[in-house]
């Protein structure tokens, strides 16, 4: 999820996008800031498990907390 100038805002996994927008939209202070988002695809939990915390601890989303500092 990004904001208008192109800062990355939040990384993250589900299996289903609009339930997850609904949700941060309802309890994310941050939510109105976002503009774009980019959607990936992976074969399998653990691949996308292992592609979300190589973003965050090299993309440094803003905010996510989770595998930041593991």
């Amino acid at each position: 999820l990004f904001d208008e100038g192109d800062r990355l805002l939040y990384v993250g996994i589900t299996w289903n996008v609009r339930n997850r927008f609904y949700a941060h939209k309802a309890d994310k202070v941050w939510w109105d800031d976002v503009v774009r988002h980019e959607l990936e695809e992976y074969p399998d939990r653990d691949s996308v498990l292992k592609a979300e915390i190589l973003a965050i601890k090299t993309e440094f989303p803003v905010y996510n907390k989770a595998h930041a500092e593991s």
